[in-house]
C-alpha cells in the first residue's frame, strides 16, 4: 500500500548543507509519495528546485512546487534497490541560493507482495485447499 513519505527540512546552513531525516538518505517503495516540506523557522525560505543528480530515475514524473512543499509519485516500475541522488536548490532567510545532495533508496517490496509471487502463491493455497476439501469430502463419505 502506497504511503507519503515526508522529507522536512529541519535546518538550513551556510554551507548550503540541510538537517534532513535519516541523515539525508531516505528510503521508499514503489508507489510511494514523496512530499518535501520546510520546517518552520529552518531557516529556508524556498525551495527552488529538486533535480536528478544520477543514479535511477524513480519518479513517474520530475518533483514539483506544490505551494510551498514539492511532491512526487514513486514509479511503480522503478527497479528494485533504485538510488536517486539529486540536489535540493533552495534559498535561505537572507536571499542566498544554496544546494545539498541527498538520496532516496528504493526497498525492496515483501517477498508476499511482489507481483511474481502473489499468483503462484494464490495458486499453490488454492491447490492446497481443494486438496483438503476433497479429502475433508472424502472421510465424510465413509461415515
Amino acid at each position: 500500500m502506497p504511503k507519503i513519505i515526508t522529507i522536512e527540512l529541519k535546518k538550513g546552513h551556510p554551507d548550503g548543507s540541510i538537517d534532513l531525516p535519516y541523515g539525508g538518505h531516505s528510503k521508499a517503495w514503489k508507489g510511494d509519495f514523496v512530499v518535501w516540506t520546510i520546517k518552520k523557522n529552518s531557516g529556508i525560505k524556498c525551495i527552488e528546485g529538486i533535480v536528478q543528480k544520477g543514479g535511477v530515475n524513480i519518479f513517474k514524473s520530475a518533483p514539483s512546487a506544490n505551494g510551498a512543499d514539492w511532491t512526487a509519485e514513486i514509479d511503480h516500475n522503478a527497479p528494485q534497490h533504485a538510488e536517486y541522488e539529486y540536489k535540493i536548490e533552495w534559498i535561505d532567510d537572507a536571499g542566498s541560493h544554496l544546494k545539498t545532495d541527498p538520496k532516496i533508496s528504493i526497498e525492496p517490496m515483501p517477498l508476499y507482495l511482489t507481483e511474481e509471487k502473489i499468483f503462484p502463491a494464490t495458486l499453490i493455497l488454492g491447490v492446497i485447499g481443494l486438496i483438503t476439501l476433497g479429502l475433508f469430502l472424502k472421510g465424510k463419505n465413509r461415515d
